[in-house]
């Protein structure tokens, strides 16, 4: 039991820590943070524009992509994303909401398959003015098909408290 113990709090320091000094990332992990980036630009117009098309058709990401906000019940389809978009349930009443920086901490290549640990900023503004802060620690998997990459799936959790 004491092992076991051990090894978990190990695998959790090493998770929580920050990257040792400035990353150096190949050309595939970079081609990887680049369609994610492009993805996320598009969450955030399509989250403001209530239009999940304007993700759809900015982010390269499988039919069949999943996302978890780890305080929801379950992992949402792209038709609940969009349903709820289409409700502005993804503007918690904020009249900007933007990535202000993402911190690759983890690029794991495999063949074709990519897994991605990040750290992220959001910067929020409702409709007083008042401008918040979000930071999440975000996990993406993602394949290159046909030459391109696409994200399959993803979950994110707050860090210090909810959304």
């Amino acid at each position: 039991m004491k092992m076991s113990s051990a090894i978990l709090v190990a695998v959790l320091l090493t998770l929580a820590a920050p990257p040792a000094g400035a990353q150096q990332w190949n050309e595939t992990q970079r081609e990887v943070m680049t369609a994610m980036e492009q993805c996320w630009d598009a969450w955030q117009q399509a989250v403001q524009a209530k239009q999940f098309g304007t993700w759809a058709d900015r982010c390269l990401a499988s039919a069949e992509v999943r996302f978890w906000w780890t305080e929801w019940s379950s992992p949402n389809t792209t038709r609940e994303l969009e349903r709820g978009m289409s409700r502005g349930l993804f503007t918690w009443g904020l009249t900007r909401w933007d990535w202000s920086a993402l911190r690759p901490l983890a690029i794991t290549i495999d063949g074709d398959m990519a897994l991605v640990f990040v750290s992220s900023h959001w910067q929020r503004e409702d409709t007083k003015g008042t401008v918040s802060f979000l930071e999440n620690r975000r996990f993406e998997v993602w394949k290159r098909i046909q030459g391109q990459w696409k994200q399959l799936g993803g979950m994110a959790a707050p860090v210090g408290g909810g959304s």
